[in-house]
C-alpha cells in the first residue's frame, strides 16, 4: 500500500519485492529528504550543474514510466479495467490531465516491442534512460528509424541509430528533428527520392483517413460546424471563403 513520506505525496512501499519498485521507493525517499534543503546556498556553478543533472534524472524516470505504460498496454490493463483507452485509464489511476496522459501513451509507443518481443531500438532506450537524450528526442529518433523501411538493411539502421544518438546528445529537439528528417540521405542516398515519395503517399493516405466534416444549422440563418481536412483541400476551402 502506498504511504506518503511525511506528507510529501511521495509513495513508499509501491511494489514489495520488485527491483523497479524498490528503486522508486529509494528515489522517493531521497527526494523527501531534500524537500527542506535550501537551494539558495548553492553556488552558481552548483546550481547550473544540478539543473543539468536533475534534468537527466528526469529523463531516466520518463523512460521508466514509458516502459511501464507500454507494458500496461501490452497486457491490455485498460480494457480489462473497463476503461475506454490507456489514456483514460491513466487519467483514472493518476492525477494526470488529458494531454499529459496522451503524452505518456505517445512516449510508450516509442518503446513498442518488435515481433520477437524485444525493444526495436534498444540503444535509443538506453540513451533515454541515461538522460543522454530527452523523451521527445527518443520519440523523434525511433520514428525516423521506423521510417527507413525494409529496403534498408538492419545493420545499416543500427549504424544510423548510433550516429543520430551521438549527435542528439548535443542537439536541441528542433535540431534533432532536422537530423532525423534527413537520416535517409545518410543511410540510403540512392533511395532518397523513392523514400520521400512513399512518405508523401503515406501522409496523404493518413490525411484522407482522418478527414471529417460535420455541420448543423443554428437557426439564425447561419450554419456552424467542425472539420478536419487535408492541407490541400483546406487551402482550397480558404480561397473559396475569401
Amino acid at each position: 500500500m502506498a504511504v506518503d513520506v511525511e506528507g510529501s505525496g511521495a509513495p513508499t512501499g509501491v511494489v514489495a519485492g520488485s527491483a523497479i519498485g524498490e528503486a522508486v521507493d529509494t528515489i522517493s525517499a531521497a527526494l523527501a529528504g531534500v524537500v527542506e534543503a535550501p537551494s539558495w546556498q548553492l553556488t552558481d556553478e552548483q546550481l547550473a550543474d544540478l539543473i543539468g543533472a536533475v534534468t537527466g534524472t528526469q529523463g531516466g524516470l520518463s523512460e521508466l514510466v514509458a516502459r511501464l505504460v507500454g507494458e500496461a498496454e501490452r497486457r491490455e490493463l485498460a480494457r480489462r479495467a473497463g476503461a475506454a483507452s490507456t489514456k483514460a485509464w491513466l487519467m483514472g489511476r493518476t492525477r494526470l490531465g488529458y494531454r499529459e496522459a496522451g503524452t505518456l501513451v505517445r512516449h510508450a509507443a516509442a518503446l513498442t516491442p518488435g515481433a520477437d518481443g524485444s525493444v526495436r531500438w534498444e540503444a535509443t532506450r538506453h540513451a533515454w534512460a541515461a538522460g543522454a537524450i530527452t523523451a521527445e528526442q527518443a520519440v523523434v529518433i525511433t520514428a525516423a528509424l521506423d521510417r527507413l523501411g525494409d529496403n534498408v538493411q538492419l545493420g545499416d539502421k543500427w549504424a544510423a541509430q548510433d550516429t543520430i544518438l551521438t549527435e542528439a546528445a548535443h542537439l536541441s529537439l528542433s535540431a534533432t528533428k532536422y537530423l532525423a528528417n534527413h537520416l535517409i540521405e545518410v543511410v540510403d542516398p540512392d533511395g532518397v527520392d523513392a523514400h520521400l515519395e512513399q512518405l508523401l503517399e503515406d501522409e496523404e493516405a493518413r490525411a484522407r483517413r482522418n478527414t471529417s466534416l460535420s455541420m448543423g444549422r443554428v437557426g439564425d440563418g447561419t450554419t456552424k460546424g467542425a472539420f478536419r481536412l487535408p492541407d490541400a483541400q483546406a487551402d482550397q476551402l480558404r480561397i473559396t471563403l475569401d
